[in-house]
């Protein structure tokens, strides 16, 4: 019998049958292409033991001027900032209220309750209250009452419910005359929902806090309410965040929400405060009231709000970008003497997200795509259509790499290097037709440039949450795909060059070690139909001579090597002829007979890492029936 060579194609491609792709891959996960051939991916491991509460939506990092490295981290529930190894809360503040003596009631027993007595608080279920000043009382030490506790029921206009965790023997009230409560911003959704009229936030949905910078909407009681664009559907969207450092502080909103500001001198143990707060803004009629998003220009550090509120007026305008002064955050006034200004997009009817670029600022519209580049007085910035009847899926979904920028749309995948072109998609129906559309702004691009790899993270069809990956080669226009839950991606990372996704709670290095925290990876990958003849003859294969480089650090690395069989196309396979091979390998027996063949390499074992090559079976051809 006589060896043969199979050199399958790069990339898996799922736009055919598994039959027509014959010579390629057509399944795998948590494998990637490099140079034309399949390999493992890295393992990951925590950047640091703290934890972040919510799901992670944004990830944001700089240097400060003494070379301390931050990273912002956005959640649905809080905002916070990585130092060093531990994680610092500075969640803006909404409001604070001081209390009438004695506005703490403890339930009667068996109930842990605290009733807080605030008239007119406007809070709501969920909400996060910070305590402090008030004495000890019935069984409640001191320390017992000052500290942060979520809102559990409300009871009214004027007082609620908190869980303190301990019985009292009888209903008592208490706390003193000097209780202050401090009221940190509502926590956000974690899942898109539906709603429209009369039901949705903020008529009868969540309370608006005093202070709150909720921007109001234009159109009648019982019309449909638009917290974020989905086209014709009206969704109350997901918490999320844009943020950029201005110099060395931290400059961050709420999409749709209000600007704030975080000064590095304060240190981490400060909160942001809101950017109409700061020394120096002539009046909240000048500042932006709130915004899609928030960036610093690159070179000439203008603050840039990318759908905000028009001068002096209080209703958000979703087609309208607005710049400070260089170098002045506070000073957004247009005047002869400062660069301060805005310009009305005409085109589109709304801002979908933006991306600072080389020497221009990208921005998608639900129509097309527009870029804005600084020219200096007396326009200060300019604005030219790039591309129509393109758009961007959501505000997460594009990333600068190798000098390009790649995003997704509704239907497929785009890149822009001074001009926009379709990206041909070998996974394009697989991902489109298994997609939750419903919560489609959880998708997050990324880039992995050690890999010269742009990801995807998105959720499928029956997930409410992130649960696969489509990942795209630039350097060999290939794509793959996989099963990975990451919220959020940053490239370069915090620490070590790693990059770093975020899920559950934790920040994770990727492209370290071979396991997950540990435990062993399931990667695998999978051919299209291999025959001979186009399928005139059976086969029948008797050894196959394996062609794997092992690269881990495990002292007992393997990969399962299986061949399946089927008679003809459409038929189920038989059940497979699996080997494994280990580090000397120098054949596996199969000793089976079929006419299409499909070869999968899987492994499972902690500490192993591994790269194929070309393989070599053993045949003949062994009849025609």
């Amino acid at each position: 019998m006589a060896l043969k060579k199979f050199s399958f194609a790069p990339g898996i491609v799922k736009e055919t049958t598994a039959y027509a792709n014959e010579g390629g891959w057509f399944d795998g996960d948590k494998v990637r292409f490099r140079a034309g051939l399949p390999e493992k991916i890295g393992g990951w491991t925590k950047v640091t033991t703290a934890t972040y509460q919510g799901s992670c939506r944004a990830l944001h990092e700089w240097a400060a001027l003494d070379t301390n490295r931050f990273l912002a981290i956005g959640t649905h529930l809080r905002y916070y900032i990585l130092w060093g190894s531990q994680i610092y809360d500075i969640t803006p503040v909404q409001k604070t209220s001081t209390l009438a003596a004695n506005p703490l009631t403890a339930a009667a027993p068996p109930a842990t309750t605290i009733t807080v007595h605030d008239v007119a608080h406007k809070a709501a279920v969920g909400n996060y209250v910070i305590i402090s000043g008030a004495a000890a009382f019935g069984p409640y030490a001191a320390a017992d009452l000052n500290r942060e506790f979520t809102i559990t029921q409300i009871v009214d206009a004027d007082n609620y419910l908190i869980n303190g965790g301990k019985a009292a023997a009888s209903a008592v009230s208490g706390g003193g005359s000097t209780v202050t409560l401090t009221y940190l911003i509502p926590p956000g959704l974690d899942v898109a929902v539906p709603g429209t009229g009369w039901g949705a936030p903020p008529w009868g949905g969540l309370p608006v806090q005093t202070g709150e910078t909720a921007p109001p909407y234009k159109g009648g009681w019982g019309q449909p309410y638009y917290v974020t664009g989905e086209g014709t559907v009206p969704v109350n969207q997901i918490r999320l965040w844009s943020q950029d450092n201005f110099g060395e502080d931290l400059v961050f909103n709420i999409r749709r929400g209000a600007i704030y500001y975080w000064t590095r001198a304060n240190g981490v143990n400060q909160r942001a405060v809101p950017l109409t707060s700061l020394p120096g803004a002539p009046t909240p009629a000048w500042t932006p009231l709130w915004a899609f998003e928030v960036m610093v220009s690159e070179v000439d550090r203008h603050v840039i709000a990318i759908g905000t509120n028009d001068y002096q007026q209080n209703f958000l305008d979703p087609m309208l970008v607005r710049w400070s002064d260089a170098e002045n955050i506070v000073d957004w006034e247009p005047r002869r003497d400062n660069s301060a200004g805005g310009q009305r997009l005409s085109s589109g009817s709304q801002l979908l997200g933006a991306l600072r670029t080389r020497q221009e600022i990208l921005i998608w519209t639900d129509h097309n795509l527009q870029s804005m580049r600084f020219i200096g007085a007396p326009y200060w910035f300019s604005f030219n259509l790039i591309a129509e009847n393109v758009s961007l899926l959501c505000p997460s979904g594009a990333v600068n790499a190798d000098g390009r920028v790649f995003w997704i749309d509704k239907n497929g995948f785009y890149v822009y290097s001074g001009q926009v072109q379709a990206l041909p998609c070998t996974v394009r129906d697989y991902v489109f037709h298994d997609f939750n559309y419903s919560q489609s702004w959880k998708v997050t691009a990324g880039h992995n440039h050690n890999f010269q790899e742009v990801i995807w993270f998105y959720p499928s069809a029956n997930s409410m949450e992130v649960d696969r990956y489509v990942t795209y080669n630039y350097v060999d226009n290939v794509w793959s795909i996989g099963s990975l839950k990451r919220t959020c991606w940053l490239d370069h990372g915090y620490s070590d060059s790693y990059p770093v996704g975020a899920a559950d709670g934790y920040l994770w290095n990727h492209e370290k070690g071979d396991d997950a925290d540990g435990v062993a990876i399931d990667a695998w990958i999978e051919s299209s139909d291999v025959d001979l003849d186009d399928g005139e003859h059976f086969i029948f294969v008797r050894r196959t001579v394996p062609d794997v480089t092992f690269r881990g650090g495990g002292n007992a690395q393997s990969l399962n090597l299986s061949l399946k069989f089927r008679p003809s196309p459409g038929v189920p396979y038989d059940a497979p002829v699996t080997t494994t091979v280990v580090p000397g390998t120098k054949y596996c027996w199969t000793r089976k007979r079929g006419r299409q063949m499909v070869m999968r390499l899987e492994s499972n074992s902690p500490g192993t890492s591994w790269r194929a090559g070309a393989m070599r079976f053993d045949l003949q051809p062994d009849g025609k029936q």
